[in-house]
Parts: C-alpha cells; structure tokens; sequence
C-alpha cells in the first residue's frame, strides 16, 4: 500500500511562509543590519511577491522612524540610497560579519551562547545540553525533570524502553527535549536557528500516519493558522522535511492548566474569574473568525511565566466556514470529563461555539470546587453529561460568590 501524502494548503503555507520571512526581516533591523527588501522576494514563490514587498515594505517604513529616518513617500526598495546611514551598519563588524542577505542569521554569532529554559517548579535556568536531542532534561535547583518519563533513563537522557530518538534537526529547527506526546505525535522543544529562540515542533510518530491522522494534522495546522490573538498559541511555520511533516508554533514556557491546576485548585473565586475571563476572550476571538476548538480541556491551555493561559492544540477543531471535519455520527472526539452533550451524545458535526462554552464551564467548575462535575467512568461520564444536570458549585465551595455560581451553571446549561 502506498503511503499516504501530505498535501499542505498552498494559501496557508504562502501566507506562513510569508510571516516568516517578515519576522526575520524585523529581527535584522532589530540587530542594526539594515536588510534589503529585494535579497527577501527570492525566498517566496511567485505569486507571494506583490503581498510580501507590500508587508515588507510596511514594515521598513516603521522601522525607518524608530531608526530616525524619515522614509519617503515612494519607497524603492531597489534604490540603496534610501538606506539609512547608521554607524553601526559600518563600523561594528560583530554584527554585520555574519548577515549573509537571506536574513537567515539575524544574531552574531560571537554573542550567540548556549540557550536555557525556566523550570516549570521552581522557575529557575536549566541549561540546554550541547548534544540534542534527548529524552529528558534535570533541573539541578530543584531536582524535576521536563521530557518523558521511563522507568530507566539512560546516561544520554534516552529511557532504555522508548523508540529512538527523532533526528537532531527538522528543517532549520534543531530538537532538544520533548514537551508532551500522545497517540499520534509529540511537540518538541527546539531551537529555530535562523533567529536563535526557542520553539514548538509538532511531528507525528512515524508509522502512524494514516490518511485521517495526516488530514487532522493539517487540519490543526490549518484552523489555529487562522486565529493571531495574546491568548492562543501562534502557529508560524508548516512543512515537512524528509516526508516527514511538522507545524511550528510559540513556546510557552510554563506547565499546562491542568499541572498548574494540580498545585492551586481550588482557586480563590476572584482568581478563577478572572482567568476564566482571559480564556474566554480568547474563545470568542476564536469563534470569531470561523473556528471551534471542540476539545477544550485544562490540558490544552498552557500557562506561561505571568500566569496567564494561552490556548494551544487544534486538533479536533472545524472552520465553519469550510466543512473539514472527519467526524461522524458514532465516533467520539474529545476529552470525555470536558465534552458538551451533543459530544457525549456521539454527533460530533453538530458541536458549534456552544460546545466550546460547556467545555469553559466545565474548566471553571474545577477553577473553583477544585473537580469536574461528573464522576464515573467514561460510559457513566457521557450519560450524566447527556442527561443530568451538574452539582452546584457553591455546595462544594460555600466561598463562591452566588453570581459567578449562576455565571459557570449558564455555560453548563444542555
């Protein structure tokens, strides 16, 4: 049998792709390298040109000013005399000897040092080892681990009992440790080296990728493609290397809602308000333009270093807009202690924004009584989510004011 292709939206990858190269424009000016637009319309097909010159040229304007460089009306990107003449675009060879006028290098590598990450328990630097990447690595504050787990782990940081490790590099990424698995595929901390940060790499195991899994890749790629807002983690780039397909997207350096959840709830009825309020922001900007999670669980939502949540995994969701789905009546999706009635009631296709509020409601339940409403295991969980109605919140927590207990009841109504 033939394996199945991965086909990526040429619209959406034009468009990614054009972010791209915007962001390592900005990154250079940034370090006081002064790019030229034209060395940037090469790396777009053409049928991006007249977009990216238009972003590009936007862009050059802005940074013009910050430069102290009035800009002039008609802006040549051609015509090297416009180009601001700033001392450090000629006599700081730091940090011009390394631009090799695709921006691809947007930092010196003289100042370019060995990168570290902020511990999820104790906050504090755990450094990236040299050689990546590797199953696990420790904090030596305080002793935690970021990666997989096994019941051995070798010297190398690889469990004696998982499936090699993945290359050490996807397309100019290089990958350094795990952040979280499932059933089709991992996210991998990773290092974009084009503008020297750190990243997420979402890749699927090898050997699993059916049709359907491939289609619910792009699909994840394609519906938070759409959504640019503070709260939702920004897809930036989708490709593959090797056949081997991979979205990037931001790092948030900080544990899921659920692992943070672990160490604080129940919360203060005030403190869950007022992050159910930022989560539901982001929700609606979501359903704005067209799309619905549709698997909306603490899991899904990252916490970064201020304590504010950032949605993140798109997998099950839909664009109302252009039917994508590959549901059917029958199958379940989603998580099942977080899933609206019409979920539980196996007719995914009808799961609209409304889902996606029962599910929010559902996260605040657990905010303030500290668990879910419904208890059992997954048959018993789908039946009281179809057909009863849940506790209410302030028998289990008397602290939670009775407006905020009729504001999570209205988003847990069938």
């Amino acid at each position: 049998m033939n394996e199945p292709s991965f086909s990526i939206d040429s619209e959406l990858a034009r468009d990614l792709k054009i972010e791209e190269i915007c962001e390592r424009y900005e990154e250079a000016w940034r370090a006081g390298r002064f790019p030229e637009i034209a060395a940037c319309l090469g790396q777009i097909d053409p049928a991006g040109v007249t977009t990216l010159k238009s972003e590009l040229e936007t862009r050059e304007r802005e940074w013009r000013k910050r430069w102290g460089q009035i800009p002039p009306a008609g802006l040549d990107v051609d015509d090297d005399s416009t180009k601001p003449d700033s001392p450090a675009a000629g006599s700081n060879d730091d940090i011009t000897e390394d631009y090799d006028g695709d921006l691809r290098v947007p930092v010196s590598s003289k100042g370019a040092g060995r990168l570290s990450i902020r511990c999820r328990q104790c906050h504090g630097p755990i450094e990236i080892p040299e050689q990546t990447p590797v199953w696990t690595v420790h904090c030596k504050a305080c002793g935690s681990t970021l990666g997989r787990q096994s019941r051995e782990v070798t010297a190398t940081g690889r469990p004696s009992d998982q499936e090699p490790l993945p290359p050490r590099e996807i397309g100019h990424f290089q990958l350094i440790v795990p952040l979280g698995h499932g059933g089709f595929g991992s996210v991998w901390l990773a290092r974009d080296h084009y503008l020297d940060k750190l990243v997420a790499v979402k890749i699927p195991h090898p050997g699993r990728m059916s049709s359907e899994a491939l289609e619910r890749f792009r699909r994840d790629a394609r519906a938070a493609a759409q959504v640019r807002h503070p709260h939702v983690v920004a897809v930036h780039e989708v490709s593959q290397c090797r056949g081997l397909p991979y979205i990037v997207s931001d790092y948030i350096d900080g544990p899921s809602l659920a692992d943070w959840l672990k160490q604080k709830e129940p919360l203060f009825p005030k403190q869950a308000a007022e992050l159910c309020k930022l989560i539901a922001i982001a929700l609606h900007h979501v359903h704005q333009v067209g799309v619905i999670h549709r698997d909306l669980k603490p899991a899904n939502i990252l916490m970064d270093g201020n304590d504010e949540p950032h949605l993140v995994d798109f997998g099950l969701a839909k664009r109302e807009a252009e039917e994508v789905m590959l549901t059917h009546e029958g199958y379940l999706m989603g998580t099942v202690a977080y899933m609206s009635p019409e979920q539980a009631a196996l007719k995914p296709h009808t799961a609209g924004p409304a889902s996606d509020v029962y599910s929010l409601g559902t996260i605040l339940f657990e905010m303030l009584t500290g668990a879910v409403p419904f208890h059992g295991d997954k048959e018993a969980v789908l039946e009281q989510v179809r057909k009863h109605e849940p506790p209410r919140p302030r028998r289990l927590n008397h602290k939670i004011p009775v407006d905020l207990e009729t504001i999570c009841l209205k988003c847990l109504e069938k």
